[in-house]
């Protein structure tokens, strides 16, 4: 692939992204916060089953989805892990604010330089833009809320360890 292509891939999946964005974000805007009961959106539009192979974060959502199902418009909780979540968060989180929406965050790890050589400080900053909009943070380990804490900063939400 030239090297134009590849710009022109990169371009238009960041288009992509932020229409996507934009999209469910107006969907979120113009939908109704319920005012009672535990209302769960995960950040994504489907949650797998328990009976479908998965990785990562995304476990915790399977399990927890058995309970609060995954409610992708009517929602008072958004409730994302840092290990999956998806491209347009920034996008979900505005339209949340509006709804006064709380917003749960899962911190299970970090980006690195040993661990991706190139593009971690891209990454950290994207996170930490997450991480520093939640109400409350779980994470994973004593780990995780080192490391978080020294390459993302420290959250306003009060954090709890899992």
């Amino acid at each position: 692939m030239s090297r134009a292509n590849s710009y022109l891939s990169l371009f238009l999946s960041k288009i992509k992204k932020n229409f996507i964005g934009w999209l469910k974000a107006k969907s979120i805007e113009l939908s109704t916060r319920p005012d009672d009961g535990i209302h769960v959106f995960y950040g994504m539009e489907k949650i797998p089953s328990l009976r479908e192979i998965s990785k990562g974060g995304i476990i915790k959502f399977q399990w927890l989805s058995e309970t609060f199902p995954n409610k992708t418009r009517k929602f008072n909780i958004l409730y994302m892990v840092s290990s999956n979540y998806p491209a347009y968060a920034e996008s979900i989180l505005k339209a949340t604010r509006s709804k006064k929406t709380k917003f749960l965050w899962n911190q299970n790890g970090v980006a690195y330089p040993a661990w991706m050589p190139s593009g971690w400080k891209e990454a950290n900053t994207r996170m930490a833009g997450v991480l520093h909009n939640c109400d409350y943070v779980f994470y994973q380990s004593e780990f995780a809320k080192k490391s978080s804490i020294h390459f993302l900063g420290k959250p306003k939400g009060p954090p709890k360890k899992l």
